[in-house]
C-alpha cells in the first residue's frame, strides 16, 4: 500500500511521523531479553566523570574492595560506583563483567553525554530510558537519511518502511536500545554525503560533501567497527566514478579519521590482567574449554574475547568450525561421548589430524585454534565475493548498483561471521530498497528465531529435543538456528533462478512526483 501513492512529501510525511510513533510507544518499556545497555550505563559514567572504560572491567571495580589496592582509577570507579545507588545496580547487571569493555570510542562519547544529562540521584529506570532515547534519535535519524537517500536515488518513499517501520529495527534500538544505531546512522551520512558529493557540479562541493563521506565513515568505524568493509567499496566507487586523485584523498582521509577516532582503544594497556572464562554465549566453545580457575583465559579486553572466541545463531561460521573441530573432551584430551553434528562430513581422525596442527602452528588450544582458522577461511570467502561485486560495479558504474554493492557488502559479512546477533542485520537495512532481491526482506522477520533461544532456556531441559539427540540450548544452535538462516538463503536461491534479472527500480518509483 506504502508504494501506491504519488506524492512524495505526503508519504515520507506518513512514514516518519508512523516510525516516529511506533519508537514513542517502544521507549518506556524495559529492554526484552538484553542486557547490553547496563554496559552502556556504566561505560558512559565512567567517562564522564573523567576516566579511561578501557583501563579496568565492570568486576574489578564491583570487587575492589575485597582486594587490597592503591591504584587511583580503582579507588576512583569504586567511588563512582558507591556515589550513586543506580550505578551500583547497574555495575551489577552487566553481562561479562570480568571482560573489559568491547565497545570503541565513538561510542563511548556519545554513552558519556547520555550520561552527563542524568543527575547523579537518578534511578535506574531513568538511566535506561534516557540512555534509550539518544540511540533511538540516531536510529530515527537514519530514517530521515533513507528518505533523503530514496530522493536523491529517484525511488519510491514508501520504501523506508523496510527501515522506519521494521519490527527489528523498532525492538533492538526503541526496545533494546543497542548501540549500532550510531554506526548504522553515521555509514547511512556517508553514503548519502558520497552520493551527493559524486553528482555536485563544481570541484568545490564535491570536495566538500566527500570530506564529509569520509568524516562521517571514519566516525562510524571508531563507533562500531563493522563500517571499515565498505572503505574499499565506497573507495572504488569515486574513483570510477570521478577521479584516482580524489579516491586516493578520500581513502587517505578516511584511514587518518578511522584510525584516529579508535586511538583511545587501541592505545589504551588495561591496568591489570583480566581472568575470563568462556562465556555462555561462545556456545561450543563453552562447552569445550575447562572451566577450572588455572586454566582460565587471560584476555587483554573484550574484544579480544569477541574476536576469537564469540559464536551464536550462525550458520556458514558453525559449518566450517564444526567441519575442523575433533569431537574430543578438551578437559581431558580423550574422545567424546557426543557424536558428530549433522552437518559434519569430515571424518574425527581427519579433523584431530588438522586441529592438532593448527594448534601447534597458532601455540593455542584446539577449540581457539580451529576457531581463527574459521575466520580465516571466511574471511577469504568473504573477500572474494566483495571482489567479485567490486568487478561487476566497475563494469556497470552506476549509482544503483554501487548502493546494492555496498548493501551486498554488509549482508554478506555479517552472514558470514561467527556473532549473528538480530541487531547486527540493521547495519543492512538501510540499504534494503536497494538490495536486488526482495528474499533479502525475510532476514528482517526470520532473525527473530534468535530469541528462541531464550524460551528453550527457560523451558526446555530434556535431553532429546524432538528426538534430534540435542539437550536443551544445543537444540537451538545446531537445529533451529540453521533452519533460520536455510529459510532466507532458499527464498534467495530460489528468486535467483526464477528472476534472473535483478531489478531494484519499480513501476512506483517511476510514477511517484518527487519533486
Amino acid at each position: 500500500m506504502a508504494l501506491r501513492g504519488n506524492n512524495y512529501l505526503a508519504i515520507s510525511r506518513f512514514v516518519f511521523l508512523g516510525g516516529a510513533i511506533f519508537r514513542l510507544i517502544l521507549l518506556p518499556s524495559y529492554p526484552i531479553q538484553e542486557v547490553d545497555i547496563y554496559r552502556y550505563l556504566w561505560d558512559g559514567a565512567v567517562v564522564s566523570h573523567g576516566d579511561n572504560p578501557y583501563r579496568l572491567s565492570p568486576q574489578q571495580v564491583l570487587h575492589s574492595q575485597r582486594e587490597e589496592s592503591s591504584s587511583a582509577e580503582l579507588t576512583s570507579l569504586a567511588n563512582l560506583k558507591d556515589s550513586s545507588r543506580s550505578l551500583s545496580e547497574t555495575l551489577n547487571r552487566i553481562h561479562f563483567g570480568e571482560l573489559i569493555t568491547v565497545y570503541p570510542p565513538v561510542s563511548q562519547a556519545v554513552f558519556g553525554t547520555a550520561s552527563l544529562v542524568v543527575p547523579d540521584n537518578a534511578s535506574l529506570y531513568q538511566r535506561v530510558i534516557t540512555m534509550k532515547t539518544v540511540l533511538t534519535a540516531f536510529d530515527l535519524g537514519t530514517l530521515l537519511l533513507v528518505l533523503l537517500l530514496l530522493r536523491r536515488m529517484n525511488r519510491h518513499p514508501g520504501w523506508a518502511i523496510l527501515y522506519g517501520w521494521c519490527p527489528l529495527v523498532l525492538k533492538e534500538f526503541a526496545n533494546s536500545g543497542h548501540l549500532d544505531s550510531i554506526a548504522v546512522f553515521l555509514t547511512t551520512a556517508a553514503i548519502l554525503a558520497l552520493i551527493i558529493g559524486i553528482a555536485a557540479s563544481q570541484i568545490k562541493w564535491q570536495l566538500l560533501w566527500l570530506a564529509c563521506s569520509s568524516l562521517f565513515l571514519g566516525l562510524g568505524v571508531g563507533a562500531k567497527l563493522y563500517p571499515v568493509i565498505l572503505i574499499p567499496v565506497l573507495t572504488l566507487w569515486v574513483s570510477c566514478t570521478l577521479s584516482r586523485r580524489i579516491a586516493v584523498g578520500y581513502f587517505a582521509s578516511l584511514l587518518v579519521i578511522a584510525g584516529f577516532s579508535l586511538v583511545p582503544m587501541l592505545a589504551t594497556a588495561p591496568a591489570a590482567t583480566t581472568r575470563i572464562i568462556a562465556p555462555v554465549e561462545a556456545d561450543k566453545i563453552s562447552e569445550l574449554m575447562p572451566t577450572d580457575e588455572d586454566s582460565a583465559i587471560i584476555a587483554e579486553s573484550g574484544l579480544v574475547t569477541f574476536l576469537s572466541r564469540w559464536e551464536i545463531n550462525d550458520l556458514f561460521f558453525m559449518v566450517i568450525v564444526e567441519n575442523l573441530r575433533p569431537d574430543i573432551d578438551f578437559s581431558t584430551l580423550t574422545d567424546s561421548t557426543s557424536r558428530s553434528h549433522w552437518f559434519v562430513i569430515i571424518p574425527q581422525s581427519l579433523r584431530l589430524q588438522i586441529a592438532s596442527q593448527l594448534s601447534a602452528i597458532l601455540q593455542c588450544p584446539i577449540p581457539e585454534a580451529t576457531f581463527l582458522a574459521a575466520r580465516a577461511i571466511t574471511l577469504i570467502i568473504f573477500m572474494s565475493i566483495v571482489a567479485i561485486l567490486l568487478r561487476r560495479a566497475v563494469q556497470n558504474n552506476n549509482r544503483m548498483y554501487w548502493l546494492r554493492v555496498s548493501f551486498l557488502t554488509i549482508a554478506w559479512f555479517w552472514a558470514l561471521s561467527p556473532t549473528l546477533n538480530p541487531w547486527y542485520w540493521t547495519w543492512a537495512i538501510p540499504l534494503l530498497p536497494f538490495a536486488g532481491r526482495r528474499a533479502w526482506t525475510a532476514v528482517s522477520l526470520l532473525i527473530f528465531a534468535y530469541y528462541i533461544r531464550f524460551w528453550i532456556l527457560y523451558h526446555v531441559t530434556e535431553s532429546n529435543v524432538l528426538g534430534t539427540g540435542y539437550h536443551g540450548e544445543e537444540f537451538f544452535h545446531f537445529v533451529i538456528a540453521p533452519l533460520e538462516h536455510l529459510l532466507w538463503l532458499a527464498l534467495l536461491g530460489a528468486e535467483s533462478f526464477f528472476y534472473r534479472n535483478v531489478c531494484v527500480v519499480t513501476e512506483a518509483d517511476t510514477t511517484c512526483d518527487i519533486h
